[in-house]
């Protein structure tokens, strides 16, 4: 079937039926003085079928008729467009209220033309970013952050992300505020079955400069006796050999 519109004016309304199935075309939608470009598919002949240009214009019979034969009589997409485009603007000048009901203006001017409201920017109040101390190294960082970027440690307990101010100390190398790191030596046999780490010394997690070592704890102690007592009877062994 050739694409065509058919129009009849009944009651003071001019109501205008597309004959055609499926078509791409510009039609210009008068809406806030803004020129919009639609497409009508397949799937919007039925609102198409209903939809009414222009209802109780103010002007002549013989208009009406005019522009009813002339949608009538046109045959290309183009021209009915040009046709439609005039037609519309032209009534909407003279009724200042565009008369349609409510359905057909939230169904054709939304799913037809495909017209949607401009969405409001929402703008989030950013808060403030929430920072603490590492208490490795007492470096400010933010407060979801899992590992330091200063020193690479990472953070295991949240109890530990805020770092008590007595604990720092002055580095006599680079002269910043920090709590030394703690470097831990091979683990000993607690009386628990376990193992636990044994401190060596302190040094600064900036320049890596040593504050302090730690003494040497009873185990380590008996350790060190033992190790002693071995090695001597080991070269009193082989001592007369050599």
């Amino acid at each position: 079937m050739a694409d065509g519109i058919g129009a009849r004016w009944v009651g003071g309304t001019l109501t205008v039926k597309w004959r055609t199935e499926a078509f791409d075309y510009a039609l210009p939608c008068v809406r806030n003085n803004q020129h919009i470009q639609f497409r009508l598919g397949r799937n919007h002949v039925h609102h198409i079928r209903e939809l009414a240009f222009a209802r109780r214009l103010d002007f002549s019979s013989d208009s009406h008729a005019f522009h009813a034969h002339l949608f009538h009589a046109t045959t290309t997409v183009a021209h009915q467009a040009f046709i439609a485009k005039a037609y519309v603007q032209n009534s909407i000048k003279k009724v200042p209220s565009f008369n349609l009901p409510s359905i057909m203006k939230i169904m054709n001017f939304h799913k037809i033309y495909n017209i949607r409201e401009p969405k409001k920017e929402l703008m989030m109040n950013k808060s403030p970013m929430q920072t603490s101390e590492c208490p490795f190294c007492a470096a400010e960082i933010p407060m979801h952050v899992k590992k330091c970027r200063h020193c690479g440690e990472w953070l295991k307990k949240p109890e530990q992300s805020q770092a008590p101010h007595d604990e720092r100390e002055t580095c006599h190398g680079c002269g910043k505020k920090i709590i030394p790191r703690i470097i831990t030596g091979p683990p000993i046999l607690h009386g628990q079955g376990g193992w636990t780490p044994v401190p060596k010394k302190s040094i600064c997690p900036f320049c890596g400069t040593t504050h302090r070592k730690f003494p040497m704890t009873m185990g380590e102690k008996i350790g060190l006796a033992i190790f002693a007592i071995v090695g001597a009877v080991i070269l009193l062994y082989f001592m007369p050999r050599w």
